[in-house]
């Protein structure tokens, strides 16, 4: 389908009139990066053109019995990038440096990872492991009875990407995540633990109460998220960091149970975890992992909180239970181990741990299945981060850079199902767009609705209980475990009201800002500068370069000339004009 007859058939709903955004945040703007020297010793022909040489992630490529797929053009690789790494798209000036000199792109990967978004996106991208972002019920109790609920889950749940984040985007040993002797909070967080280090906004602290040093392993968000049950002994915990931090998920062992053991009778049950083959297949290293984690508490019940700080939910006195229950000493697949600081330990020097990193970081930004990675692939990968110390962003520029993630289209139908040639923004991508673009946030400050209640403004695009990051795209971390990579009607949906609202926002600021973020020439109505911003708005909101004659402008001049001939008012052409751009399939895709 052609851009701009999409533009066309979607606006056309607009034309009765844009809904009146509520006013958003400061956005951005557009970014004027300098690449600086930040170069790889990439080739052009890793950059830019249809040349390939050495696959960095596969492998030589020989070119003798298959075609080369079709790659992205250099701007193309540069919007792809951007959107991967920070959720924004490239600034004008960054586009026509790369279109210029395709051998910049590796600086310009250096310099988004050191800028503004990539820090969420490594909350993302660690989210879909670890699944800690998810919506609680904290109670708004003193010393924050004035702070909505909602705003106190948000905190709380959020500890343990925070500290991801923070080792990645300070180049530290991705080891640390496991070893780490500090939590990330913020001054929410540190109220409910009782932290009073006299520092403000999201911020480093020592873990507290003595607990051993594991980093993630450490904090309370992972376990407050997988909970155990009293009979379950923490095997779920187990599962869910082997999982995780392993790619080694129990729950995809294919056991066929001897018919033969009463699962109703708990004795029976404990015998055969110990004698059964079938369950000693997976029991005999399942149960001495789940054996670290007795000293963690279970999860408290919104209506069990009556106070803060919360008592603190690691319990050294009970590291020892599991003598009680099902007698499997701590250990990590045969080897000795105590509690989790150990634990964290040997999990920093399995092989098995970088190489899941290598494939969950692939899987991230080309947008499929982690266990769709080939091992070669992984192989290559794993090579680059170990060589590197273990620096995240080494294995991230791998992945920017490789043949793989600038494919556009497959070489044949044969090969098209093991291809990406368009990847789908998230939720916080196209709201981190959208900002970047219009200085548009979609929010709801809850005390509009109940005055009396505590402050809180809720972000509508990503949250999931009020908002509309599920119906968007993504999922909330509980029960919606995935993101989509398609479209549907509810994605459709939310992606057309985003752009109404944002669109209505932008043109009611630039017709009275001195410095207007997307109509650089005002609400010009005469055509030849209509145009001129136009070929400015495809640049910025598309990333694509066009002639003010050609016919992507026409068509979206006509839909613009209609809008005005039916309104007559200039400003409601323009945001219906945007509307359709912002709609527009480009800024779904990238």
């Amino acid at each position: 389908m052609k851009r701009t007859t999409w533009m066309i058939w979607t606006a056309a709903l607009a034309l009765a009139g844009c809904s009146e955004g509520p006013a958003g945040g400061e956005g951005s703007g557009a970014s004027e990066t300098d690449p600086g020297s930040g170069t790889t010793g990439t080739s052009e022909g890793e950059t830019g053109g249809e040349e390939t040489g050495a696959d960095e992630t596969g492998g030589e490529s020989t070119g003798e019995t298959e075609p080369e797929p079709e790659y992205l053009s250099p701007d193309e690789h540069l919007v792809r990038i951007s959107m991967a790494l920070r959720g924004t798209r490239p600034s004008r000036s960054d586009l026509d440096a790369v279109r210029q000199d395709p051998g910049l792109i590796p600086g310009f990967v250096d310099a988004y990872m050191e800028g503004p978004g990539f820090g969420e996106t490594i909350r993302d991208l660690h989210n879909d492991a670890l699944l800690t972002s998810v919506d609680g019920q904290f109670p708004a109790l003193a010393p924050l009875d004035d702070v909505q609920p909602f705003a106190i889950s948000d905190s709380v749940m959020d500890t343990t990407l925070r500290l991801v984040e923070r080792i990645v985007v300070e180049d530290r040993p991705y080891s640390e995540i496991v070893t780490a002797d500090t939590w990330v909070v913020d001054d929410i967080a540190a109220a409910v633990y009782g932290i009073d280090d006299g520092g403000s906004g999201w911020r480093e602290v020592p873990i507290p109460s003595g607990r051993p040093a594991a980093g993630i392993l450490s904090d309370n968000a992972f376990f407050l998220r997988h909970e155990s049950a009293n009979s379950n002994f923490h095997r779920g915990r187990a599962n869910a960091v082997s999982s995780a931090l392993l790619c080694l998920d129990y729950e995809d062992n294919n056991i066929e149970l001897d018919e033969g053991i009463d699962l109703t009778d708990a004795d029976a049950v404990a015998t055969a975890l110990t004698t059964n083959p079938a369950c000693i297949a997976c029991h005999d290293t399942l149960d001495p992992l789940a054996s670290h984690f007795f000293a963690i508490v279970g999860n408290p019940m919104s209506n069990q909180i009556t106070e803060y700080p919360l008592p603190d939910l690691y319990i050294p006195q009970r590291e020892d239970d599991w003598m009680d229950s099902t007698g499997r000493a701590p250990g990590f697949y045969g080897e000795e181990s105590s509690d989790i600081g150990t634990l964290g330990a040997l999990i920093s020097t399995d092989p098995r741990f970088t190489a899941c990193a290598a494939r969950r970081f692939y899987a991230y930004f080309l947008r499929t299945d982690p266990g769709d990675v080939s091992s070669d692939t992984v192989d290559t990968l794993d090579a680059v981060f170990t060589e590197s110390d273990l620096q995240a962003k080494a294995l991230i520029r791998a992945i920017m850079l490789s043949d793989e993630f600038r494919i556009a289209a497959a070489s044949s139908e044969d090969s098209a199902d093991e291809v990406q040639g368009y990847l789908r923004a998230r939720p916080f991508q196209l709201a981190r767009t959208i900002e970047d673009l219009t200085g548009f946030r979609w929010e709801l400050d809850v005390q509009l609705l109940q005055p009396d209640a505590g402050a809180g403004v809720l972000d509508l695009v990503r949250s999931s209980s009020i908002g509309f990051q599920v119906l968007g795209g993504s999922g909330d971390s509980f029960t919606v475990l995935g993101s989509i990579d398609t479209t549907n009607a509810t994605t459709s949906l939310f992606v057309r009201q985003l752009a109404a609202e944002a669109s209505s926002f932008v043109v009611e600021q630039d017709a009275m800002a001195d410095e207007p973020r997307l109509l650089s020439s005002g609400l010009v109505t005469e055509q030849e500068a209509v145009r001129a911003q136009l070929v400015e708005l495809f640049d910025r909101i598309h990333g694509e370069a066009v002639e003010p004659d050609s016919e992507d402008v026409s068509d979206a001049l006509a839909l613009f000339d209609a809008a005005l001939a039916a309104s007559g008012d200039p400003a409601r052409a323009w945001k219906t004009t945007l509307t359709a751009m912002l709609r527009d399939l480009g800024i779904l895709f990238y």
